[in-house]
């Protein structure tokens, strides 16, 4: 990645040679193009046969909002979101989430995508993982890289993707959000 340069003044009259156009111009359109694009996704929704949904925060939460799992841990959390105009490759994704009890669970991710608009269909692409998260510490947020859900992941793409607990179902998931950074074209 390049160096920003912060911009020169330039003098009435004063000549533009080659190396102060490349790094004033040239180099900083590169430093600003080639800066990750990143998104924040919330919970779209989560069923749970309690009506338990979405609580207030509290202590252990701060100011998230999140997907509360109540007595029912396998119950899946669902998100979606449009892969921007623009878009080159994945850098992350990650799912975000905090465990109420210390355990170990799997968390089994899945997904389907497609472009609408090249006529694909909405689950033309897809992709299954299983993640496990080993020795979780109630009540700390942590980061499950899924990035191999969406293997073939293009621009225009509209995604959707679900987690649940897969195993270790004896303390509950929260999930809070998914974190997506892109390299653009």
């Amino acid at each position: 990645m390049t160096i920003w340069t912060p911009p020169r003044t330039w003098g009435f009259g004063e000549l533009v040679g080659p190396a102060h156009f490349n790094e004033q111009v040239r180099d900083n359109l590169l430093h600003l193009h080639q800066r990750p694009g990143c998104m924040w996704v919330p919970v779209l929704m989560e069923t749970d046969q309690e009506g338990d949904n979405f609580p207030t925060p509290n202590a252990a939460t701060g100011d998230w909002a999140h997907g509360q799992r109540a007595t029912f841990p396998n119950i899946p959390t669902y998100f979606s979101f449009a892969c921007p105009d623009g878009y080159a490759s994945i850098r992350k994704l990650q799912l975000i989430f905090f465990p109420v009890n210390s355990h170990s669970p799997t968390i089994a991710v899945t997904s389907d995508y497609g472009n609408a608009e090249t006529n694909e269909l909405s689950n033309a692409h897809n992709g299954s993982i299983s993640v496990p998260m080993p020795n979780l510490q109630a009540n700390r947020l942590y980061a499950a890289n899924i990035a191999a859900v969406v293997p073939a992941l293009n621009a225009g793409d509209f995604v959707g993707i679900k987690a649940a607990t897969s195993s270790g179902a004896n303390g509950s998931l929260r999930y809070v959000g998914l974190y997506f950074e892109w390299n653009w074209e």
